[in-house]
């Protein structure tokens, strides 16, 4: 009986410390996950963890999230259980998937998984269908509170820039058409001569007024908004529409398409603008 005791606990022994090798995540000292996709554009994103203390922290590396200019930085985070628990779940996928996986979905887009523990690496090449475990998610879920954050400070900072919008802006130059790279400026100013019968009206509630008969065309344009994610500050005119009635049925087409702006300097009476785009 004692014999039987012995082998039945070595048993026992040797499946938990099976078990523990293939899903337990913890025991590392740094972990880097890598992610590419390829296709029509390039895409690479990284973030890395370390092991303090039998505490586990984790910050973004790549891409460099923007705030206008302004680099939003990632600093160590603490991952909770509920973090640790997805990163285990996440290398469980990852072994699942190192050898062959059913693909997800047949497409000229790759995505590519470079999973480096320590001295062990896995590359997975294949559109497996990661579920709640894609790069994407993993990201948002392990470092919640910075994208909080950096929503939080892009909010701010378009609120601050209709602030300074807010009002009614006369062109020192005036043409119907212009060149991407080219400047428009445009003032609040009273003591200049200009023509006070163009002008563009914007609120700090983003709706936006052309009273240009000969600037651009936007006549038909109602709003504008800020892109203030990718390293500039971008003012957006949106595109206008018009409505024709016909055998009783309303069609709606595009009568322009907007444009696009980087903001060179904004000022409380003058802003400078870079014509990208319509």
């Amino acid at each position: 009986m004692r014999t039987v005791t012995i082998i039945f606990f070595l048993i026992l022994t040797l499946f938990c410390s099976c078990k523990k090798e293939q899903t337990e995540l913890t025991e590392f000292e740094k972990l880097t996950i890598s992610y590419v996709s390829r296709g029509e554009s390039f895409l690479f994103k990284k973030m890395e963890f370390t092991k303090k203390e039998n505490k586990i922290f984790g910050k973004i590396i790549r891409p460099e999230y923007k705030i206008s200019e302004k680099t939003a930085i990632s600093n160590d985070t603490e991952m909770n259980a509920d973090k640790v628990k997805l990163l285990n779940d996440f290398w469980n996928r990852a072994l699942k998937f190192k050898d062959s996986c059913e693909k997800k979905y047949i497409s000229s887009i790759t995505n590519e998984y470079t999973i480096i523990k320590d001295l062990d690496t896995l590359e997975i090449d294949r559109n497996c269908d990661w579920q709640d475990y894609e790069y994407r998610n993993l990201e948002k879920v392990l470092f919640s509170e910075f994208f909080k954050n950096l929503k939080s400070e892009r909010n701010n900072l378009e609120k601050e820039l209709s602030k300074k919008l807010n009002g009614i802006w006369y062109p020192k130059t005036i043409k119907k058409t212009f060149e991407r790279g080219e400047i428009l400026k445009l003032t609040k100013s009273k003591s200049e001569a200009l023509d006070k019968d163009c002008y563009w009206e914007f609120s700090s509630q983003k709706e936006f007024k052309d009273n240009c008969s000969n600037l651009l065309d936007l006549k038909l344009s109602k709003s504008y908004n800020w892109d203030v994610d990718e390293g500039k500050t971008y003012l957006v005119i949106s595109g206008g529409f018009k409505t024709r009635e016909e055998n009783g049925k309303k069609y709606t087409s595009v009568a322009n398409y907007g444009a696009t702006f980087i903001v060179k300097s904004i000022e409380e009476n003058d802003i400078e603008l870079e014509y990208m785009w319509n």
